[in-house]
């Protein structure tokens, strides 16, 4: 059972519930085609603004079946300065450290599992980063699919696009060190991302108390530490 902690007299209550859940969220380990693999939840993508264009949310569902599968990569591959499909040679293709599975999109929101093979991981020099992101640490990530673009101009949530996106082929799902994604980790992406809060009363009278609670919790040091200067800011 996860846990939802109440801190009574906090402002930043609503931004420490929603951390807590995110560093204990349901990060594990499964057999996948007799490998070891680390599952993290991800937010892939949302309904929002991206790029200049927008996918309607009938686009998303229709697309999520496609997803499962897709490779997980560190950046979205490039050749001559331009896009490319993971699956455009071997060579780009095994440089995938893992792929999505349990795609859904709910509350205007793509989610799915990453199953990461850690030693492909290390293969790509990128051990620390992802440690970070095991310790609870939300990291950018970014779809990357093939679409039909309609020049439809129009606006969402205040902000001006002027392309729709349809018929999406999803490619891969692209883990960005050092790049921030299209659906930021602001916006509500990255991983690990929890889908939804689970709760049992528990409550904190200080930010020591919640410390504590959430040392007890399973929360790495370093997160709590982390966790301790957003909220001291």
């Amino acid at each position: 059972m996860s846990t939802r902690l109440t801190v009574r007299g906090m402002s930043s209550l609503a931004h420490l519930v929603t951390q807590a859940e995110i560093l204990t969220s349901s990060i594990r380990r499964e057999m996948f085609d007799g490998r070891e693999h680390i599952v993290v939840p991800a937010v892939m993508a949302k309904l929002k603004v991206m790029n200049d264009a927008i996918v309607p949310p009938e686009e998303w569902i229709a697309s999520v079946e496609a997803w499962n599968g897709r490779p997980v990569i560190f950046l979205h591959p490039e050749q001559n300065g331009q896009y490319i499909s993971v699956a455009s040679s071997p060579d780009v293709f095994e440089k995938a450290i893992g792929f999505v599975f349990n795609t859904k999109f709910v509350d205007g929101k793509l989610k799915g599992e990453l199953w990461i093979d850690e030693k492909k991981v290390e293969r790509a020099g990128q051990m620390q980063y992802f440690q970070e992101m095991l310790s609870g640490e939300v990291k950018e990530v970014s779809t990357g699919y093939i679409s039909d673009a309609f020049r439809e101009p129009g606006e969402f949530n205040g902000e001006r696009y002027t392309f729709v996106h349809r018929f999406l082929r999803p490619d891969h799902l692209a883990i960005l060190p050092g790049q921030i994604g299209a659906c930021s980790v602001a916006d509500g992406c990255g991983a690990p991302r929890v889908n939804s809060a689970h709760c049992c009363d528990a409550c904190a009278e200080s930010l020591d108390d919640a410390i504590e609670f959430l040392q007890k919790s399973g929360v790495s040091v370093s997160a709590v530490k982390t966790l301790a200067t957003l909220l001291e800011e």
